[in-house]
């Protein structure tokens, strides 16, 4: 299970790098209404027209790295630990050691209802870092004047967070959707690659 882990890591480290700006564009279009072109500029464009690269790896990225690695690290073990804990007690009850479809789908089902439950805050504090401009109204953010906005440093918005008691809002939705998804996709993977594989 441990290169399991290592390997949903590693692929979240690639991934975190890549999406961090997307989910940036995707997140600003949902709330603005703005179009692709101009979220785009808005998201990795200086005003001068030169690539803002690090606009795109500050105050969210940190909990969207999180987010990416551990619970993709978090997602896959626990996929397969269910399963091969599924194994080891028919094994133990002198059955086929077989994993069936729906003990996969359980599984995955699992795996991806634990998954959430650990990374939620994170991803909560993620959008609130990522869309706090947009998501706040000016006077929320204000620095004194009333028209300038400020925003909140991560430690900060991690203080609101939890004065609001927001770190699960909305988890039991995410959960409705990620438990079916994860019973789907996983066991689909499975059963695809090994049957790539016999061929």
């Amino acid at each position: 299970l441990t290169n399991v882990a290592i390997s949903g890591f590693l692929a979240g480290t690639g991934l975190a790098f890549l999406t961090s700006p997307l989910i940036m564009i995707k997140t600003r279009q949902q709330i603005t209404g703005d179009g692709f072109r101009k979220s785009f500029r808005d998201t990795l464009l200086r005003k001068d027209g030169r690539l803002n690269v690090s606009g795109c790896f500050v105050g969210g990225f940190y909990p969207h790295f999180i987010c990416e690695t551990v619970g993709r690290a978090l997602y896959y073990s626990i996929y397969e630990g269910s399963k091969r804990y599924i194994g080891s007690v028919k094994e133990s009850r002198g059955l086929d050691t077989g994993v069936t479809l729906q003990e996969r789908m359980a599984s995955g089902g699992f795996a991806g209802v634990s998954c959430w439950l650990f990374i939620f805050p994170f991803d909560s504090l993620r959008n609130r870092m990522y869309n706090q401009g947009l998501v706040y109204a000016p006077s929320m953010l204000s620095n004194g004047s009333g028209n300038s906005p400020k925003l909140l440093s991560l430690s900060d918005m991690i203080r609101l967070m939890k004065k609001e008691r927001s770190f699960y809002r909305g988890f039991w939705v995410t959960a409705l959707r990620a438990g079916p998804v994860a019973a789907t996709v996983l066991p689909v993977y499975d059963l695809m690659l090994e049957r790539l594989s016999a061929e």
